[in-house]
């Protein structure tokens, strides 16, 4: 009997001992995270007081087109070529960390400081629904944007759903990484993040051999040799996480009846094998355009279009590379072409749009 009292007693001692641990993790888990959420909420919050860095306008003409994208965008259109073959100013709003939540938030200010544009001219990426726009990026066009997501009810770190669950501090690990991240630049140190969408992975078979230039006083590498094996990247589909938000985009401009051009820059040969599911991509991107009445698609991410195999006209790309950048010969190659083709559209849509002689 007393043999079994005391194994009583232990089993007793492990149950409230477990009982007293998983409390105790979880007070801490959910203490910590409220303190990092106050002063995340509270480093983000004194960012808002700056004023938006609204920027003149490139180029000159009747009208203004609109750029939206991200650091793709940003190299790959040209903003003289562009102004000069349209006839219209160029405002470009394209860079990393930029995905459509924040181009959402971004046009609803950016028409009431400038008014509709006349166009608007949206660069796609292969990873558009799979990555979030910066916070430091967005913080300044929607003040609330960071605390809503900094809602443990709403997040969840793919890298283990289940401890997600569980911990709070783990779920919003992400969020907070880029916090940190944030600040840490803010102080003055060297922020070594790149963009999300370019954690790009080396072929691990074969020692690639690179093409170097210089692009805009960066070094230019491209893979030109197709590797025995690479890490290949599958597509994220729609909506993914701001998906829902390029939807809303399109339906506010179809009601300020702006003609959008979706559009699919070129990528060098070794990142669209790279990117291996472009057709799920651009069927996800004809059924959102479908939903909308001025959008049209225009695809020069394909070698009837756009040649996909000259090295020379990208910064970057090949195999194991899902990032992939024009070159400023490319850009301008690129952006004429792309002119000529909204050219024919405007003005094919014009004639429709006359009135037939009685």
């Amino acid at each position: 009997m007393a043999g079994q009292d005391i194994q009583t007693i232990k089993i007793k001692k492990f149950i409230w001992g477990s009982l007293c641990l998983a409390v105790s993790f979880f007070l801490f888990d959910r203490l910590l995270f409220l303190a990092l959420r106050f002063g995340a909420t509270q480093y983000y919050a004194s960012l808002k007081v700056q004023e938006f860095p609204w920027r003149k306008p490139a180029g000159a003409g009747i009208g203004q087109i609109l750029i939206l994208g991200t650091s793709r965008s940003n190299f790959g259109f040209d903003d003289d070529v562009l102004s000069a073959a349209l006839n219209k100013k160029v405002y470009k709003e394209a860079r990393a960390g930029c995905y459509p939540q924040y181009h959402y938030y971004f046009y609803r200010k950016y028409k009431k400081i400038f008014r509709p544009p006349s166009l608007v001219i949206y660069g796609l990426d292969y990873f558009i629904f799979e990555n979030d726009s910066s916070d430091l990026n967005l913080v300044r066009l929607e003040e609330n944007v960071f605390r809503e997501r900094m809602n443990p009810r709403r997040a969840v770190n793919p890298a283990s759903p289940w401890l997600s669950r569980v911990s709070w501090l783990y779920r919003l690990k992400p969020k907070t990484d880029e916090w940190l991240a944030d600040l840490w630049n803010s102080l003055g140190k060297p922020d070594e993040r790149e963009e999300s969408a370019a954690k790009d992975s080396s072929p691990r078979h074969a020692l690639p051999r690179l093409r170097r230039g210089r692009q805009r006083g960066m070094p230019r590498e491209v893979i030109v040799e197709k590797p025995l094996s690479w890490d290949k990247r599958f597509y994220n589909t729609f909506p993914g996480k701001e998906g829902p938000f390029l939807d809303r985009l399109l339906g506010d401009l179809d009601g300020d009846g702006v003609a959008v051009f979706l559009v699919f820059l070129p990528d060098y040969i070794g990142s669209n094998e790279t990117n291996f599911e472009q057709e799920k991509f651009k069927k996800d991107i004809s059924r959102l355009a479908t939903r909308h009445h001025k959008v049209h698609i225009i695809d020069f991410n394909t070698p009837e279009k756009f040649d996909l195999n000259d090295f020379d006209l990208y910064w970057n790309g090949g195999w194991g590379v899902t990032n992939c950048h024009l070159d400023d010969k490319g850009a301008r190659l690129f952006t004429g072409q792309l002119a000529r083709e909204i050219r024919k559209i405007l003005k094919a849509g014009q004639t429709e749009n006359k009135p037939s002689n009685p």
